[in-house]
């Protein structure tokens, strides 16, 4: 948490009262998570294959910043733009291992459909 604070830092982005979304619910996920309730965000999405999961740790987040807006989109409704949350993101973040060298898959089609939203930057 504390590296992904300090990154931040270094972006000089005014975060707070801003939108972000995460790919991923595991641990990353979480940490990043708690790092944007640490720094106000308005709103923090999360998108995971597992949706339960997903809703298990927005729920968590929310109980520790009860200010921040934890929510959950399936991969379908970030897809379809009907569905797809309607906020300006501030920061997209890829928590998953998608795109490791150890990994298969390809990060892009999503975040794709999620980067003329995002107004300032992208962590990967």
């Amino acid at each position: 948490m504390v590296g992904v604070l300090k990154t931040l830092e270094e972006t000089d982005l005014a975060l707070k009262g801003q939108c972000a979304l995460i790919f991923g619910a595991g641990g990353a996920a979480r940490a990043v998570a708690y790092a944007l309730g640490t720094l106000g965000l308005r709103k923090v999405t999360f998108v995971n294959q597992n949706v339960g999961r997903a809703f298990s740790v927005a729920s968590q987040m929310h109980k520790v910043f009860p200010k921040t807006q934890f929510a959950v989109a399936s991969h379908s409704q970030l897809i379809a733009q009907d569905n797809a949350p309607k906020e300006t993101l501030s920061l997209v973040v890829n928590a998953t291992p998608v795109g490791m060298p150890t990994q298969e898959g390809e990060p892009t089609n999503l975040e794709s459909r999620v980067k003329n939203r995002a107004s300032r930057t992208r962590i990967t």
